[in-house]
C-alpha cells in the first residue's frame, strides 16, 4: 500500500537543510539503510521468501505513480503491476482499505486463487523479523494473519491494539485505547496475511460503511478492517510476535531509523567482517576458433592467457568518509601530453579516446544498478578508492577492456561482503553482467565469449544457440582440457591495435540486414568450432590448422580487408608463406 501522501514527513524534510533535497520522493522510496525503504520488502519478497511470494502489486496515487513506474523498471518488475487510486491530493485519496479493494479486484488475473501478504510500504522491523517465518506460521486456510509487537503505556493510545489468546488466536482488536482500558500492550503494524478465501471480506466491509455513510476515516487504515473482521466474526485471525517496527511517520522519526541502519553498518565495520582492501585480477584471452559468432548465436573456443593480466584494487576510505574515488591513470587517461601534439596523437593512436576511467566508472554504476534491482538492503554503505593496472596490451584483440570489467565487478562484490547469488544472479549469468557494462552503459559492440572465458578461466567450448537462451538465459559452456592444444605462439602490435566495437558495428547491421555474406559466413564459422574440437580430441592437429586458417578466411570475406588491418595482413601472409597458420586473437 503506498497511496498515502505522507504530508507530516514531507513538511518535515522540506524544514530540515539536510534532508530538504529528499521533498518530493515518496516516503516509500525515501533511502534508509543504503536502499530506498521499500527495497527492504522487495528483498525479503525475492530472496528470503524465494519461490514463497510473488508477484509484487502495489497501489500508489497518480502523483506518485510515475515515480513508482521508474523504480519498478530498475527492479524488472512489470508496470502493470503498479496501479494508481487516481487521487491527486491528500485530501482527495480513497483510503487505506479502498485502495486495496482496488488493486485485488484490478489485479485479480495475476492473483488468481493465491493468499495476499498486505504491507504498508512505509513500515520497517527490526533486522530479526523473518517474513518467511511469519508467512508459515498464519498461513492456515480461512486465517487473516497479523504481528504484534509489545509497548510501553506511553504508546497504548497511539496505536492499534491487539488481546491474544494463548494461543495466538486475536480475541479484540481495540483502536488507540487508553491504558485503563486494556491489558494489552501488543501494537498491531500494518502487515497482514489474508488466505484467499478472506478476500471477499474486504469489500463486505467497505459495503457495510458505504450503507452507513460513515466516510473516509472510517476505511482509511486497514487496522480498521482487522477490527471488523474479529468483531464481527469474519474469520479467525491469528497474531505473531516480533520484537519491533519503525514508524516513519514524522522527520525525527525517519532519523532515527536512519541512525538504526548507521549504527548498525559501524558495528559491521568495526568487527572486522568486511576487508579494508581488495585485489582481483582478470587474464586476457585468445578467440581460438568461432569468432565473432558469438555476437550472432554462435559457437567459440577460447582460451584464457596466463601472459598477461588486469587488476583491480580497492581500499576503503577513512569511517565517516562516503565518497568513491576513482584516480585516473596517467597514461591511458592522460591529460598532460609533455611532447605537444605529436605526444597527444601518439597516445590517442594507443589508447583512443577513453581510457580505463570510464571503464571503472561504468563498473561501479553497473554494481549499484545491480543491489538496487536485487535489491539488497543488508549492503553497508562504505566510502572507497578503485584503482587499476593492467599488462594486457592495449586494443590488439585480447580482451583487455573485459578483464578490468571483471576483475572491478569481482573487487565490489569482494569488498562489500556479498555475492551474486545474494542478489539473485546465477553463476552463469555473470558474463552477462560483465557484457551490459560495455554494451548498455558504453556504447560498444561485443559478444559473450570473452566474459565467459574470463569467468571460467582455462579451455572452454561455447554454444551461444538461441535455444539456450530461452530455456535458461545463458549459452552451455564446456571446460575442455589445455592439453589438447598444440603450441601456441601470439604475436601483436599495440602501435596497429584498434578498437573492436568499432569493427564489429557495420557487421552488426548487414547481418540484421540478412546480408548473405555475413550469414552464410557466421553459419560456417560457428559450425567449424565442433570440427576443431573433433580434430584437436583426435590428436588431428592439421584439421585443427585447418578451421583457423578457414575462421580467418572468413572474417575476412565478412570484415573486408579494412576490417582486418593492413599489417595483420601482411603478419598472416607472412606466416602463409611459412607454411605457418594463423588468425586474429580477437577484433582489436
Amino acid at each position: 500500500l503506498a497511496a498515502g501522501y505522507g504530508s507530516r514527513l514531507e513538511a518535515g524534510l522540506a524544514e530540515d537543510p539536510e534532508f530538504a533535497h529528499l521533498t518530493g520522493i515518496p516516503k516509500a522510496l525515501l533511502p534508509c539503510g543504503g536502499v530506498a525503504l521499500l527495497d527492504h520488502w522487495l528483498h525479503k519478497f525475492r530472496v528470503v521468501c524465494r519461490g514463497l511470494v510473488g508477484p509484487v502489486l502495489l497501489v500508489t496515487n497518480e502523483t506518485f505513480k510515475p515515480v513508482f513506474d521508474e523504480w519498478a523498471l530498475k527492479r524488472k518488475l512489470p508496470t502493470s503491476n503498479i496501479i494508481s487510486d487516481g487521487s491527486w491530493t491528500n485530501d482527495t485519496r480513497l483510503g487505506a482499505v479502498r485502495d486495496l479493494e482496488l488493486i485485488i479486484k484490478a489485479k485479480a488475473d495475476v492473483i488468481k486463487q493465491k493468499n495476499v501478504v498486505v504491507v504498508a510500504s512505509d513500515l520497517l522491523f527490526f533486522d530479526d523479523f523473518n517474513l518467511r517465518s511469519f508467512l508459515e506460521k498464519t498461513g492456515s486456510e480461512g486465517e487473516v494473519g497479523l504481528v504484534y509487537y509489545n509497548v510501553d503505556d506511553s504508546e497504548v493510545s497511539k496505536r492499534g491494539i491487539l488481546e491474544v489468546d494463548e494461543k495466538g488466536t486475536v480475541t479484540a482488536f481495540v483502536e488507540k485505547p487508553s491504558p485503563a482500558d486494556t491489558p494489552s500492550r501488543k501494537a498491531c503494524p500494518a502487515i497482514y496475511t489474508f488466505q484467499n478465501s478472506t478476500l471477499p471480506q474486504i469489500s463486505s466491509f467497505l459495503a457495510e460503511k458505504d450503507a452507513q455513510n460513515a466516510g473516509r476515516n472510517a476505511v482509511d487504515a486497514p487496522g480498521l478492517l482487522v477490527r471488523w473482521i474479529v468483531e464481527n466474526a469474519k474469520a479467525q485471525v491469528k497474531a505473531a510476535e516480533v520484537s519491533g517496527r519503525f514508524d516513519i511517520g514524522n522527520i525525527a522519526q525517519y532519523k532515527e531509523t536512519i541512525a538504526y541502519y548507521a549504527a548498525r553498518d559501524q558495528k559491521t565495520i568495526n568487527s572486522g567482517a568486511l576487508p579494508n582492501k581488495v585485489q582481483e585480477s582478470c587474464n586476457a584471452r585468445v578467440g581460438l576458433v568461432g569468432n565473432p559468432s558469438d555476437q550472432f548465436n554462435g559457437k567459440t573456443l577460447a582460451l584464457l592467457l596466463g601472459n598477461f593480466e588486469a587488476t583491480v584494487w580497492i581500499e576503503a576510505l577513512p569511517p565517516g568518509d562516503s565518497r568513491v574515488l576513482i584516480p585516473s591513470d596517467p597514461e591511458a587517461d592522460g591529460t598532460e601530453f609533455k611532447g605537444g601534439l605529436h605526444s597527444l596523437q601518439a597516445t590517442v593512436d594507443v589508447y583512443g579516446y577513453y581510457g580505463t576511467l570510464r571503464i571503472l566508472q561504468a563498473a561501479c554504476k553497473t554494481f549499484s544498478d545491480l543491489l538496487a534491482a536485487g535489491p539488497y538492503p543488508g549492503i553497508v554503505r562504505r566510502g572507497f578508492k578503485i584503482q587499476c593496472a593492467t599488462t594486457i596490451p592495449r586494443s590488439v584483440g585480447l580482451a583487455g577492456s573485459s578483464a578490468l570489467i571483471t576483475s572491478a565487478l569481482r573487487a565490489l562484490f569482494k569488498f562489500h561482503g556479498i555475492t551474486p547469488e545474494e542478489l539473485g544472479i546465477k553463476p552463469e549469468m555473470m558474463p552477462q553482467v560483465v557484457l551490459d557494462v560495455e554494451v548498455k552503459e558504453l556504447g560498444v559492440n561485443a559478444g559473450l565469449m570473452d566474459r565467459v572465458i574470463q569467468f571460467l578461466g582455462g579451455f572452454v567450448a561455447m554454444d551461444f544457440s538461441q535455444e539456450h537462451f530461452d530455456s535458461r538465459g545463458y549459452g552451455e559452456y564446456r571446460k575442455l582440457p589445455v592439453a589438447l592444444l598444440p603450441p601456441l605462439f601470439l604475436a601483436y602490435n599495440t602501435r596497429a591495435g584498434g578498437e573492436s566495437g568499432k569493427v564489429h558495428a557495420p557487421v552488426k547491421q548487414r547481418f540484421k540486414d540478412k546480408d548473405p555474406v555475413v550469414l552464410s559466413g557466421m553459419i560456417e564459422v560457428a559450425g567449424n568450432c565442433d570440427r576443431a574440437e573433433a580434430a584437436l580430441k583426435a590428436g588431428d592437429m592439421r584439421g585443427f590448422a585447418a578451421m583457423l586458417k578457414r575462421n580467418f578466411e572468413l572474417r575476412r570475406a565478412m570484415y573486408s580487408d579494412a576490417g582486418i588491418g593492413a599489417r595483420n595482413l601482411k603478419v598472416w601472409e607472412v606466416l602463409n608463406a611459412q607454411g605457418m597458420v594463423a588468425k586474429q586473437s580477437g577484433s582489436g
